[in-house]
């Protein structure tokens, strides 16, 4: 058998490759799957950015209010006084987080019950 060597300045044969090399069309097939779960990655790793992001916001927002509604207690002159028991918000509390609402006791019964909020 003749061997045909190529003119220098001639195309390279696609689908050709050394022994034993995949043909160009499944390398191709593999790079485009790997492309687009890539994409797919990066587009997810933006999306939980946003998201991150977007709760943050949000989280700011409730902290905001919060503050707001603590400022407005001390003007009513309610301000260190628990919100479902009445009794007095132990001043460690308050100094850790100036707009708590509930008292100590208060609290851990709301989070053992799942509710999360002051």
């Amino acid at each position: 058998m003749v061997r045909r060597t190529p003119h220098r300045n001639s195309p390279p044969n696609i689908g050709e490759g050394p022994p034993g090399a995949p043909k160009a069309s499944h390398v191709k097939e593999v790079l485009i799957t790997l492309r687009d779960r890539l994409q797919a990655h990066l587009g997810n790793e933006e999306d939980n950015n946003l998201a991150m992001l977007r709760d943050l916001r949000d989280s700011s927002r409730d902290q905001l209010m919060q503050i707001n509604e603590a400022l407005a207690r001390i003007d009513e002159g309610n301000y260190g006084i628990c919100a479902n028991c009445l009794a007095t918000i132990a001043a460690d509390r308050l100094v850790a987080r100036p707009y708590s609402t509930l008292c100590r006791d208060c609290q851990n019964h709301r989070a053992q019950a799942g509710q999360k909020r002051n």
